[in-house]
């Protein structure tokens, strides 16, 4: 199915006296297409309800119940590179910043080059990078610096040019679609930009887009606080997003946009009137704000704020059925490690669709294997265990981080 967006035009909230019903009529008329458009029994789409979560039943959830694999990538430490800001992948290199910029490693944790550098003059980048990404094939660079232009490096870091974006498109994620195209995401703060996102070429050709509709209207004293209208995950040849604005996930892909899920929140969901009242700056404890997205073949897994606290619910995707995962004991997200004992896993979001990734400093991995609770553990795979170990061991507390990947389950 092709889903028609019908937000394709600008509205001014000053003029609505209630947001939240309008919010509703919305996420009502995205039902309405999509049973009138009809759906194929692979092109699913579920209405979520994702109330509040001390209400939902509990389910434990460790590693091996989304991921068939894990696989720990040391850093080369010849170039030492301290806290790791931001992580790309590409089939054969890694993209990794820090705070002296962005660096190359292939797939095995070799170092291969710096990548441009900071500065002001041509070809240079300055140190409030917003973001990168690197093409599946490796080979070029892209940077997004100051949010108005894409400067594009080759493999070995040599600067090759630049591209303006177009008046009144201010971007906040890059991210590779193919070899040929890149999604710019366009929606994070309240209401300043023209477009959700934009698809260009590699040589900066506009391709696609989709413009934005939300104007907000804040009164004199409620502050204008930054609003997270999209999440992105996924990745690769198609890329979800989640709107806050109208609660709904969508995918976009290389020649398509559709509907994956629509989100009800109720009560506690927060819509363009809250934040146009400034909730975001009091009384947010009273909602629920979704913070991040991931997703198997088989779940979704929401992070959410709710009440002041942190949860993880999760979809089952046969049954429609929502859990909230474990008690907190594992933290904002984080899974227990069953595979091989090791750390437990904290996912941060990579563009690539089935690998996930989280860092860890070698003085804390050494730290863990030492400790009894690693000793006394029983993980799935007792060989993994044993490789751990003797990673741990071959490191030196000042090393490089440790790249730890699952790969999700299909």
């Amino acid at each position: 199915m092709t889903f028609i967006n019908p937000f394709c035009f600008h509205r001014n909230t000053s003029k609505v006296k209630d947001t939240k019903k309008i919010g509703r009529i919305f996420r009502a008329a995205i039902v309405f297409m999509i049973i009138v458009t009809g759906c194929t029994k692979e092109d699913k789409q579920f209405v979520v309800k994702l109330e509040d979560p001390e209400n939902l039943p509990t389910r434990e959830c460790v590693l091996s119940d989304l991921c068939t694999d894990i696989e720990y990538i040391t850093l080369d430490s010849s170039q030492l590179i301290g806290r790791i800001r931001q992580i790309d992948f590409s089939r054969r290199n890694i993209l990794i910043c820090n705070a002296m910029g962005y660096s190359l490693f292939n797939n095995e944790g070799k170092y291969l080059n710096r990548i441009g550098r900071i500065g002001r003059g041509p070809g240079e980048y300055t140190k409030y990078i917003k973001d990168a990404t690197i093409s599946p094939d490796g080979k070029s660079i892209f940077i997004l610096n100051l949010m108005r232009e894409i400067l594009v490096y080759d493999e070995h870091g040599d600067f090759l040019r630049k591209h303006k974006l177009p008046e009144g498109m201010l971007v906040h994620n890059i991210t590779t679609m193919n070899d040929h195209q890149l999604l710019l995401s366009c929606g994070s703060t309240a209401d300043q930009e023209k477009y959700y996102w934009v698809i260009v070429d590699y040589n900066g050709n506009v391709l696609r887009t989709k413009k934005s509709f939300v104007r907000l209207c804040y009164k004199k004293d409620a502050p204008a606080g930054p609003l997270p209208t999209h999440i992105l995950f996924g990745g690769g040849r198609t890329i979800n997003y989640y709107d806050q604005y109208t609660d709904t996930i969508f995918e976009i892909g290389e020649d398509s946009h559709r509907v994956r899920f629509i989100i009800d929140r109720g009560d506690i969901g927060l819509t363009p009137k809250l934040y146009e009242q400034g909730i975001i700056s009091k009384g947010l404890e009273r909602y629920m704000w979704p913070r991040g997205i991931w997703e198997t073949n088989n779940y979704v897994l929401f992070y959410t704020s709710c009440k002041t606290k942190s949860y993880r619910i999760l979809l089952e995707k046969s049954t429609n059925k929502l859990y909230r995962v474990g008690d907190g004991d594992y933290g904002w997200g984080a899974f227990q490690n069953d595979f091989d004992g090791g750390l437990d896993f904290f996912p941060r979001e990579t563009p690539m669709n089935s690998i996930r990734v989280r860092t860890i400093d070698a003085y804390e991995l050494k730290a863990h294997v030492a400790s009894e609770a690693f000793k006394n553990s029983t993980p799935k795979y007792p060989e993994k265990k044993k490789a751990l170990e003797k990673l741990a061991n071959g490191l030196s507390e000042n090393d490089n981080p440790v790249l730890m990947l699952v790969r999700l389950k299909k």
